[in-house]
């Protein structure tokens, strides 16, 4: 019974001092901070991924630069003791440029991870709430800025092209930190189409190389009517072609990118019609990020 209550006893003790050294403004315990991050996609030579604490402060220190292994994995363990650590609110990952010369000081605006701290742990994620599991959407065949007759070139993220209000918005996606984008796509025999990238499903995307010289709804959607590149004939019969949703890094010429969801256009495709897509089980980049308290010097 003695060992008991002297096991209850040292826990009750090691535990209170952790909650105590992150809630002091001036703790007798050494830190160290431990990270590991799984499904990151490689970064071209000139980039970089950085890990930052930032403290109460609104302060932000550097804890670590790196790019992934072969398998998309970072994982970092402190050698050296860290002051400070018991003001840590947050951590976030960036992806920065390797500079010339010198080094990175302070976090740039692509955030690709984050989580805020409790009693010690951060869980990081693509955003502040996100959950891939509810991601859902419509496309839908039909081509608002052509001006004649050919309704099945176009493919827009959009529902209730009825509506007396016009369509809404097609598809059900989180919003993620800078340091991601959303893409939609169109595969065309061995063709692959931007349709252009996104940070809001329920606001236009930033492109429209391909469109004619009509009007195009306010969401995500593209008609394939004018520039084509070589190989392809426009306007576009989008029968039989293959309709994805991908989120990549928010980097030039990111070529890295993760399906979330997919569709095949029927063959023998009515023009405005409406489409479900399908939701693919992606591989989430996500971590944790742990420090580590040592109480007794």
């Amino acid at each position: 019974m003695k060992k008991y209550l002297l096991f209850i006893f040292i826990s009750l003790f090691i535990s209170f001092s952790a909650c105590n050294y992150f809630e002091s403004d001036n703790p007798t315990g050494i830190s160290k901070i431990d990270v590991s991050i799984t499904n990151l996609k490689p970064l071209a030579d000139t980039l970089v991924y950085v890990g930052w604490i930032t403290t109460n402060a609104d302060s932000s220190f550097k804890i670590f630069e790196s790019n992934v292994d072969q398998s998309g994995v970072i994982t970092v363990s402190s050698n050296n003791n860290f002051g400070g650590l018991h003001k840590s609110q947050q951590f976030r990952i960036t992806v920065e440029e390797i500079p010339d010369s010198g080094s990175i000081t302070s976090p740039g605006s692509r955030v690709v991870l984050s989580g805020r701290f409790t009693l010690g742990q951060a869980r990081l994620n693509l955003g502040e709430e996100v959950d891939f599991n509810s991601a859902n959407g419509v496309f839908s065949i039909t081509t608002p800025t052509d001006l004649f007759d050919n309704n099945l070139s176009g493919v827009w993220f959009v529902d209730s092209l009825s509506r007396a209000g016009g369509p809404i918005a097609g598809l059900n996606l989180p919003l993620l930190y800078d340091g991601w984008t959303y893409e939609g796509l169109v595969l065309v025999n061995s063709d692959t189409l931007s349709i252009g990238t996104f940070s809001n499903p329920e606001t236009a995307d930033d492109s429209s190389k391909y469109n004619g010289s009509g009007t195009g709804f306010p969401f995500p959607g593209e008609d394939f009517l004018l520039n084509p590149p070589p190989g392809l004939t426009f306007p576009l019969d989008l029968s039989n072609v293959q309709v994805i949703v991908t989120f990549k890094l928010n980097i030039k010429n990111s070529t890295f990118a993760t399906k979330l969801l997919e569709a095949t256009v029927p063959a023998g495709v009515q023009a405005n019609t409406t489409h479900q897509l399908q939701k693919i089980d992606a591989q989430v980049p996500s971590g944790v990020v742990l420090i580590t308290v040592d109480i007794v010097e």
